[in-house]
């Protein structure tokens, strides 16, 4: 069975209104995306290859803009809409605002 890492992560070079899903796959023939659920298209998110997880690691704060999540299937459109819209609701204003002070 395949492990899976999954964040919600506040990364403004992608969006700077909006928390996104960062899906990751380890090992060989592995992958990470990111995944912006505020941007439907065709009824999928606006999908980028991420940045590699150390790079995304330096990039983000645990727990300030990196979040883990429960690794639920990134085709649960309504779910993940919904942890995004929970996500900029509730973190999104102190993730900007760390990024601010730096």
């Amino acid at each position: 069975m395949a492990l899976y890492d999954y964040a919600m992560v506040y990364l403004p070079n992608y969006n700077t209104r909006s928390f996104l899903l960062w899906d990751h796959r380890p090992g060989p023939g592995g992958w990470a995306s990111l995944r912006d659920y505020t941007r439907l298209e065709n009824g999928k998110p606006k999908c980028w290859p991420a940045p590699p997880r150390g790079r995304m690691l330096l990039e983000t704060e645990h727990m300030v803009t990196r979040f883990p999540v429960a690794a639920v299937r990134v085709d649960e459109v309504q779910y993940w809409i919904g942890k995004t819209e929970e996500f900029n609701r509730t973190k999104l204003e102190d993730a900007i605002a760390s990024l601010e002070t730096k």
